[in-house]
């Protein structure tokens, strides 16, 4: 069997939402708008940990109110 990045990539949440009631805090185009924004702020010379930290500590406070 050949691994690909494709069957990699292949994510499927059904169960969690089927059996845990699980739902994803941020939509498609909010992931897209966040990860821009890292690689945006990466290349400009931020540091990535900081700006790993400040998402992280954004999407926490999201997640708690």
């Amino acid at each position: 069997m050949e691994i690909t990045i494709r069957s990699l990539l292949l994510l499927d949440s059904s169960k969690s939402r089927q059996l845990l009631d699980w739902k994803p805090l941020l939509n498609f185009q909010e992931i897209i708008e966040i990860t821009v924004s890292w690689y945006k702020s990466f290349f400009t010379g931020k540091n990535p940990r900081e700006i790993s930290v400040n998402q992280l500590n954004n999407y926490l406070e999201r997640l708690n109110s």
